[in-house]
């Protein structure tokens, strides 16, 4: 059994996480769970440290896919769809395999831009403050599936890395500490073996672009976890998780460990001094190749 939270003074990292989804209503909170705000605030804080980070190209924005459909001779063969406002949904689209359903995509995307579990259910409040929006955009890698890599940190101090390739049920998951040294699980999924990942792969040179990236891009938060790519030698930004586990899991109790140790929750949860800058990205109005932006 499990025992009741402590949410006045939280101390593990899943009391933290749980104190940030009831308290935590600052624009960077809101901000991180917009995707295309996020987008730019990536390319904007990589670009102002030298770094080299791929942003995926967004092509149309908007919140009828009709108006998508009708701009279908001038898209790639290979894209994604996403809505802008929640996580875990996506469409993979690849036209040299199969025709788009477009009639699926439509009654999808329709559910999309209404209010989901994430505000409804979990309470994240960031989602409900991001923009109902739909958007296609530049699918990285050639086909093969693509490794991901998250990095978690506390104010922009990297503390630990996890790499994955595939979809559940068959996804195979690596966890390592900020010295890039695997953190064993029982679990074959969190375990595969003699296996490499990608993180294993990357050459010194990666690890130090990887490490400095982490930092970067998570250094106005006090905690988050970064979602990238890696995909033809290039770091790819995939997306922020500020809610990641709604504060649910302990898959890695060590890591979660350090977390907790580390994570200074905010002193103001209601606060706007610092945070114009956060609005701004909320504000505008997005880029998009094939269209206007919405």
């Amino acid at each position: 059994m499990g025992s009741w939270g402590n949410f006045r003074r939280p101390r593990t990292k899943n009391e933290k996480m749980q104190w940030r989804i009831i308290n935590d209503r600052r624009p960077i909170v809101a901000m991180s769970c917009d995707k295309l705000a996020c987008k730019e605030y990536a390319r904007d804080v990589a670009t102002g440290e030298g770094l080299n980070l791929r942003i995926p190209q967004t092509y149309w924005v908007g919140t009828d896919v009709r108006d998508l459909q009708s701009l279908a001779a001038k898209l790639p063969a290979r894209w994604v769809l996403k809505p802008n406002h929640s996580s875990g949904r996506f469409a993979l689209i690849d036209t040299s395999v199969q025709p788009v359903d477009w009639e699926r995509l439509i009654a999808v995307c329709n559910r999309w831009v209404q209010r989901d579990e994430e505000e409804l259910g979990q309470g994240h409040w960031g989602y409900g403050q991001a923009r109902h929006l739909i958007f296609a955009e530049e699918r990285i890698g050639d086909g093969a599936a693509v490794p991901g890599i998250k990095v978690r940190t506390t104010h922009g101090n990297v503390l630990g890395y996890s790499a994955g390739v595939g979809t559940p049920p068959h996804k195979k998951r690596w966890q390592y500490n900020s010295d890039f040294e695997r953190i064993a699980r029982e679990a074959p999924r969190f375990n595969p073996g003699d296996e490499l990942s990608v993180i294993d792969l990357l050459s010194p040179e990666s690890k130090q672009t990887l490490a400095r990236l982490g930092s970067v891009l998570t250094r106005d938060f006090d905690h988050q976890r970064c979602d990238l790519y890696f995909a033809n030698n290039e770091f790819w930004f995939g997306e922020y998780s500020i809610y990641a586990t709604s504060g649910l899991s302990n898959h890695y109790p060590a890591a979660d460990a350090a977390i907790a140790a580390t994570w200074v929750l905010t002193s103001d949860p209601r606060g706007l001094i610092g945070q114009e800058r956060f609005m701004t990205y909320l504000r505008t109005k997005p880029r998009a190749t094939l269209s206007g932006g919405a």
